[in-house]
């Protein structure tokens, strides 16, 4: 998760009237909603509804941070929201007035939040963590949604990164075990190939996350390269570097 929270979600989202009392006297009631920088008592039906819903999908959102098992219904409701076309102000304006949500602000990034809320129920789903296919699906979503992001984007590349290096280096070990006897150089460069690629995304991945058992795993493979390929490995690694795209870059 965010260290901070981005402010639509830590902010209140002030509707003055209950949606019960607006859909029984809508004729005369005007909630007081936050829109720009102020607040209004607003009578456009188009924007009091879509503020009704954009405060229900807030409020999906603020439990979800308890219970993370309902991000998804939380993105379905951002993701359901449409953009004000009915505009009562000037300007958006930012997406907070003081301590109080901006509604038109918050309609017009729905789609950015759907997907930070997304991105929150994959990654709240802990087999995500282990394969590298959705890990990058993840990370891609991540980038679309920055800043409004709830999950720490770089903690989804770093775990990619992880899981890529740990594969890679079980490649490598598998090219030296079924290597044929016949064929040993190219074992060997299998081999380098795989370890230069682990080493990439070890430096991906942030030191504090590594678990102990891939350190280990890392420093044989690394270990077996400074004893038997010094002369060809570098070569490996910076063409393996240079066309190595960290998942989730902009």
């Amino acid at each position: 998760m965010m260290k901070t929270m981005p402010s639509w979600i830590t902010a209140r989202c002030v509707v003055g009237t209950p949606k019960s009392e607006y859909d029984t006297n809508h004729a005369t009631d005007k909630p007081y909603i936050i829109i720009g920088d102020s607040g209004f008592d607003v009578n456009s039906h188009a924007v009091i509804t879509g503020a009704y819903a954009a405060a229900d999908a807030h409020a999906a959102a603020v439990a979800a941070l308890a219970d993370p098992t309902i991000w998804g219904k939380a993105a379905a409701k951002f993701e359901a929201l449409e953009a004000c076309t009915v505009v009562p102000t000037e300007t958006t304006g930012s997406m907070t007035s003081g301590p109080n949500l901006n509604v038109l602000a918050l309609l017009d990034e729905h789609e950015k939040i759907g997907i930070a809320c997304r991105v929150a129920e994959m990654y709240h789903d802990k087999t995500t963590h282990e394969n590298a296919a959705l890990l990058k699906t993840m990370a891609t979503l991540s980038q679309q949604c920055v800043p409004r992001n709830v999950i720490d984007h770089t903690s989804i590349v770093s775990q990619h990164a992880i899981v890529t290096c740990t594969a890679s280096l079980e490649a490598a070990s598998a090219s030296i075990a079924s290597m044929d006897p016949s064929k040993p150089l190219l074992a060997a460069t299998e081999f380098q190939h795989h370890v230069a690629a682990a080493e990439v995304a070890y430096g991906v991945a942030h030191p504090s996350v590594v678990p102990e058992e891939l350190k280990t795993a890392f420093a044989s493979a690394k270990k077996r390269i400074t004893q038997n390929y010094s002369a060809t490995y570098p070569s490996i690694l910076k063409s393996t570097a240079d066309a190595y795209v960290p998942v989730g870059s902009s």
